[in-house]
């Protein structure tokens, strides 16, 4: 009797932890699929507006930018909440560049200081995504 009931308990622990693993496991994977998802929508809208800031700089666009841009800067912020705290400044930093520069997008300096901020995002991102 006392072996059964060992057996029982050892069983009953044993599934125990096997469901607490799978539980954690499925979270991890949960958080992992979330940043990625969000990785790459970020690198899209780093995408469209390092192409917006181009277009001001270096083609003939007639089109106001200025929604278009702000609509990415925003996003990429807001898709930032599920990244480490260092990427977060990184959306910030981004912001602030494009806050102070998309009226002067026509400038090579000031094209110049938008890409910078873009890449380094971008750069932050991809070695985020890595990790994972």
């Amino acid at each position: 009797m006392s072996s059964q009931l060992s057996s029982s308990l050892f069983i009953l622990i044993l599934s125990v932890l096997t469901l607490s693993y799978m539980v954690y496991r499925t979270d991890v994977n949960e958080y992992n699929s979330t940043l990625r998802d969000s990785g790459f929508m970020i690198l899209q809208r780093l995408n469209h507006l390092q192409r917006l800031s181009d277009e001001v700089r270096y083609g003939s666009s007639q089109r106001d930018v200025t929604i278009e841009g702000w609509s990415d800067v925003l996003l990429i912020e807001d898709l930032t909440i599920f990244f480490p705290k260092d990427i977060r400044s990184g959306s910030s930093r981004l912001h602030k560049t494009w806050q102070k520069e998309f009226e002067r997008l026509e400038d090579d300096g000031a094209n110049k200081r938008v890409t910078k901020a873009i890449k380094a995002m971008r750069t932050e991102i991809k070695e985020s995504l890595k990790q994972l």
